[in-house]
Formats: structure tokens, sequence, C-alpha cells
């Protein structure tokens, strides 16, 4: 087929906008499967689209960082890197490198016959500590409509912190909190693209012309979840049963089509699309079974009794 299998031909196919290699699993949670059926345009706006959107959400940063999917990128970033505030230390910046550094803080109270300076610095920085000060103190000076000595500031500065009564505090593994929050829409479009288009794969081309298929597609070129009467579009997301957990690992993104719905897993989330119409020629009426390895960025097709049988034994 020449055409993209998501605009079908409204954008065509022309030097400018060629057909590309697409990851049906994308390449940023570590999908190898590619094929050329989807033109330039459509595989940008996908990308730009909920596929950026998943991409850049810290639900899909922590697993990949973890299992080091890089994807297009020579190197991925902590997705904890940033700053954030302690009880007891204050405003501290977790590094690339996961290295924690306390961010320097002072604050100065005036006071009747002068002012009380309080600092707190990470014991990494000291050497920041005088200069740091020298200019808070200034700045108190100026803010009060007083001559400003810098020599004056200088020495002051340095019997200050001679005399300073220090205090160290150490804090073993500081809890980091904060919510992960998911796109659901997004999430949508990303599971329903994996079903339309493997099954695209698996059954071929003319699977096109099943009339959930061609809902989904359009759902995918428009990025809109479009509301059917007759009920022939509709998922789970997530999933509601839990016993499809007791069949399928987190280690791996797992898309199963039964019948004429798709179960796909991503990262232990699981999700049903219904992907052909009833009693549509493209129902798979025992199951089948594809197993995508996202560390080694293999893949493999399994019948579902195959798969169960391979369980009993693992169990046994």
């Amino acid at each position: 087929m020449e055409a993209c299998i998501i605009c079908i031909g409204e954008n065509p196919i022309t030097e400018e906008n060629p057909l590309t290699d697409e990851h049906i699993i994308p390449e940023f949670i570590g999908g190898s499967l590619v094929k050329k059926n989807v033109c330039k345009k459509c595989n940008s706006s996908m990308g730009t689209g909920f596929e950026g959107a998943l991409a850049n959400s810290l639900f899909y940063k922590l697993p990949r960082f973890i299992h080091d999917i890089k994807g297009k990128k020579s190197s991925l970033e902590n997705p904890f890197s940033g700053v954030y505030e302690h009880q007891e230390v204050g405003r501290f910046r977790v590094n690339e490198n996961g290295d924690l550094t306390v961010i320097p803080d002072v604050t100065i109270e005036q006071l009747d016959n002068g002012f009380a300076v309080n600092m707190s610095i990470d014991k990494s920085e000291l050497k920041k500590a005088k200069p740091l000060l020298e200019k808070k103190i200034a700045r108190h000076l100026k803010s009060q409509g007083k001559e400003i000595d810098k020599a004056k500031i200088s020495e002051g500065v340095d019997k200050f912190l001679e005399e300073a009564n220090q205090k160290h505090n150490k804090v073993d593994g500081p809890e980091i909190k904060g919510r992960i929050s998911i796109d659901i829409n997004a999430q949508v479009m990303l599971y329903s693209k994996i079903a339309y288009e493997l099954a695209v794969f698996h059954f071929g081309d003319s699977y096109i012309n099943d009339p959930v298929a061609d809902k989904l597609r359009v759902m995918l070129q428009t990025q809109t979840q479009t509301q059917t009467p007759d009920n022939t579009l509709r998922g789970q997301f997530p999933a509601e049963n839990e016993g499809y957990k007791n069949f399928f690992d987190d280690e791996n993104h797992w898309v199963m089509f039964i019948n004429s719905a798709c179960f796909i897993q991503l990262f232990g989330l699981p999700a049903v699309v219904m992907y052909a119409e009833e009693g549509s020629q493209f129902q798979v009426e025992e199951g089948i079974v594809y197993k995508f390895c996202y560390k080694s960025q293999k893949y493999e097709v399994i019948a579902l009794a195959e798969h169960l049988s391979g369980l009993t034994r693992s169990s046994t």
C-alpha cells in the first residue's frame, strides 16, 4: 500500500511528504517494530501531539530512566532532577547525577543596634559563602539608606564566618514526594495507535476497511476521541479486569488480540481497545500475543495457548 495508513491519501505521498518509518510501539518506550507506512505529515503530527506529551511525562520518563531506554536521545535526564523543599535543610537541588545540593539561602533581620544574619549553604559550596554574604549585606544596607563600605563589609563577613555558630545538618535518604499525572486523552490515543497499527501489521492492509478500524484511524488523524452512537468504538483505560495481570509481567510490553478486543499493557499499565467489528473476519478467536522486550529491543509472536502453557510449566 503506497498511501499512508493514517490519512489514507489525504496527504499525497510526495518527495516532501514521503512514507516514513513508524514505530508501532513508540521508540521512546523501547519499541523496535518499524513499518514504513505512515506519511511524514501524520508521523510528525502524532509525534508532536500525544506521543510528545507522553514522552515528556514523569510516568514514562521514570521507567525509561530506570531501564536506560534512550530512544532517539544520546542520554537520559534524571526524572527527579529539580528543586525541592525540605523542612530541615530548606530548598535543595537534585542534580542530573543524582547528587543533592542545598541551595544557598541568606536571611537578614534588622535590629535596633545592627542586624542578624542567618545563612544555609551546602558544605561543598562553602567557598561561595563569603561573596554571597557580601552581596546580600550590601543590598540590605542600601535598602536601609546606609553607606556601603566594601572593605568594611568584607572584614565583617570574615569575622562573621569565623565566629558564626555553625550547625551541620545531615539528612539520610530524604524523601521526595510528588504526584504523577497522566493525560488520559493522550493515553487513549497511544493505546489506540498501537492497536490500530499492529492490527494493520498483523492482518494486512485489508484490515483498514473494517468499520472499527476506520474509526480508530480517524481518531488518530484528528487526535480527537469521537463519540459513536452505535457503540462500535469503545475501550477501557485502564483495563478493569485485573485478571490480565496474571498472564503478563511488567518486564515487557504486551499486546494480545482476542475476539474483537486488543489488550495492551505498557510498563504494567493495562488497557483494552476494541479493534474490530463483532463478527469481523479479523477477529482472533483463539488469541495471539505479541511480546515486546523493551530491554533487548526484540519482539516475538506467540499463540495465546502456547503462552499460557509456558506460564503453567514455569509455575510447576
